[in-house]
C-alpha cells in the first residue's frame, strides 16, 4: 500500500512538514508495511513558502521589509533567480500581530509592494504570492 500525505500547517503550531511527519509516524505505527510520500502543501498563507521552496527547489532568501504595523521587519522569500515566491502573511500575516492590534484599518501592506519592486528590480520574471493569513 502507497500513502500520499500532503497536509497543509496547523495554524500557529506546526508547520506543513512537521504535520506530514507527525501522520507518516502514526500511519508506520497502524500500517508497518505501507510505503510513504510526503507532500507538505500550502493554502497560500503560512507553510506555502516552505513546502513550495522545498518541492521546486528553490533558495531561500530574507530581506528587510516593513510589515503591517511597523516599518521596519525582515522576510524570506525564494527564488531561482527567475522565479520568486514569498507569503503575504509573512510581511502582513495575522501570527505577526497581537490580537490588541489586529485591526485591518491602521494596518499597511506596504511591504509587499516593496518586496515587488525588489524583486522585478533584481531581475525576477515570475512572482507568486501566497495570499492567504493576511491582517489586512
Amino acid at each position: 500500500m502507497r500513502i500520499l500525505i500532503a497536509p497543509d500547517s496547523f495554524k500557529e503550531s506546526l508547520s506543513a512538514k512537521e504535520v506530514a511527519l507527525a501522520l507518516k509516524s502514526g500511519f508506520e505505527n497502524a500500517l508497518p508495511d505501507a510505503d510513504f510520500d510526503l507532500m507538505p502543501i500550502g493554502d497560500g498563507g503560512e507553510g506555502t513558502l516552505d513546502a513550495l521552496a522545498e518541492n521546486l527547489n528553490l533558495e531561500k532568501k530574507s530581506i528587510k521589509i516593513p510589515h503591517a504595523y511597523t516599518s521596519d521587519g525582515s522576510v524570506s522569500f525564494a527564488s531561482n533567480g527567475q522565479t520568486a515566491i514569498f507569503e503575504m502573511a509573512a510581511i502582513c500575516g495575522l501570527e505577526h500581530i497581537s490580537k490588541e492590534k489586529r485591526n485591518p484599518l491602521a494596518l499597511t501592506t506596504q511591504g509587499v509592494g516593496e518586496l515587488i519592486v525588489h524583486l522585478v528590480q533584481s531581475g525576477i520574471r515570475d512572482i507568486i504570492i501566497g495570499v492567504g493569513g493576511s491582517a489586512t
